[in-house]
């Protein structure tokens, strides 16, 4: 038969009572330690060499790299690395765009998509940021011609 242990709930009735392995309680944490630690070197190795292989192809700056860049990059430098079959899957998987850091996690396997929360909290930053620059150039043209500047914003009113 099967040894379970059981513990009362919250609401009273009998529950298994859930812990660690006796496997996982014998572990000898310095050997584990010691067994997992080049695991986690070489990833952030391979992250740092990728990250510096795409900063090659950031003509902006911005740390960003979008779908069609990156298609063009492994089919039109030296011999295409990827079939049509995989860019077609890579199309579907791939956001339209993305900075180095999430592309190379979704390579090593390590990508968290973002939550609910996190997604809203991107699009009101990116949303503050269009307003902002739209405010700038609002401003530039204002002090570039001032006439203009009133006609424009007469033309809103109505």
């Amino acid at each position: 038969g099967i040894n379970a242990e059981f513990e009362e709930g919250p609401d009273g009735k009998k529950r298994v009572k859930r812990g660690p392995r006796e496997e996982v309680k014998n572990i000898d944490w310095n050997v584990f330690i010691t067994a997992v630690e080049p695991i986690f070197r070489d990833n952030h190795q391979e992250q740092d060499e990728i990250l510096n292989a795409l900063k090659v192809f950031d003509d902006t700056g911005k740390g960003q790299i979008t779908r069609a860049d990156l298609f063009k990059i492994v089919t039109s430098n030296g011999e295409s690395v990827l079939s049509p079959a995989e860019i077609k899957i890579l199309t579907d998987m791939l956001p339209e765009s993305m900075d180095f850091v999430e592309f190379t996690q979704r390579v090593q396997g390590t990508y968290v998509p973002p939550t609910p929360e996190e997604l809203a909290a991107k699009e009101e930053a990116e949303r503050a940021e269009r307003e902002e620059r739209i405010r700038k150039e609002r401003e530039e043209r204002a002090r570039a011609d001032p006439m203009a500047a009133l006609l424009a914003g007469r033309s809103e009113e109505h």
